[in-house]
């Protein structure tokens, strides 16, 4: 749902009333707190890893090919899309002709020194917050130059646009076309009249946050379920701490590539 239609509920059950405001009213600015406030709940909960939030970077604006130093280790460097919060365990080039791939695998900083200079691995640097994240890959030669860089990884959620205008009114620049990743938005319409109730000290704002625990709660259920053998989140399969696999790239024209 757009958030105007979740405002539009919101609003009509917590004030009983159909004359629903606009974009201009101080209720529509004290929605999009209380909305993103419920996202935020949403995206940390339980440390749950919600299935729709994972994605390519390639499908949040990441545009880069390898290019290489013959016979040479070389360290190249990428800005990664600033929605993303956590990587994955594997970097994938991809010849644009051929289509023929390798996996690169990502390692934790401090397994760095572990690594042989002509060994070849990737890892990231920086934190989800304004910092945003960088990739480097440690790769050696040529023959992989322009291929196409891509990997999965987990993203942030949409959140909707609480930033203020600058007209100094104290509205924000949400439209009411922004659509959130959580899947049920009764959660959110839940979330949202729990802390309008709870501000103008209305004790049945506690009924309203066990309706949205209870939508919560019935989202975490259904993003469990699926197929337990095929997890979307990558496995420590070495056990070591590293976020993939340690095994030696290799290039293949079928398989499970991106």
């Amino acid at each position: 749902m757009q958030f105007g239609d979740i405002f539009n509920e919101y609003y009509g059950l917590f004030r009983g009333d159909n004359a629903i405001p606009g974009v201009t009213d101080p209720e529509w600015a004290l929605a999009v707190y209380g909305g993103n406030r419920a996202i935020r709940r949403w995206f940390n909960v339980d440390a749950e890893k919600w299935d729709v939030l994972w994605t390519l970077a390639s499908a949040e604006g990441f545009n880069y090919t390898y290019t290489g130093i013959a016979n040479v280790p070389t360290l190249v460097t990428y800005t990664c899309p600033s929605s993303m919060y956590e990587p994955a365990g594997f970097i994938q080039l991809t010849d644009p002709v051929s289509k023929s791939y390798i996996h690169i695998s990502v390692v934790k900083l401090n397994d760095i020194q572990f690594q042989s200079q002509a060994s070849p691995y990737a890892y990231f640097t920086g934190d989800p917050n304004n910092n945003g994240f960088t990739l480097s890959i440690n790769f050696q030669g040529t023959s992989n130059n322009g291929w196409i860089i891509d990997f999965p990884m987990y993203k942030q959620p949409t959140y909707f646009n609480a930033t203020l205008l600058t007209d100094g009114s104290g509205n924000v620049q949400e439209d009411g076309t922004t659509i959130t990743e959580v899947p049920d938005a009764s959660f959110i319409i839940a979330s949202m009249q729990g802390a309008r109730l709870f501000e103008t000290r209305n004790p049945f704002f506690q009924q309203r946050e066990k309706d949205s625990e209870v939508s919560l709660k019935g989202m975490q259920l259904k993003n469990g379920t699926g197929t337990p053998g095929n997890p979307w989140n990558l496995m420590d399969n070495n056990k070591s701490g590293s976020f993939g696999p340690s095994n030696t790239p290799s290039i293949t024209n079928s398989g499970f590539g991106l």
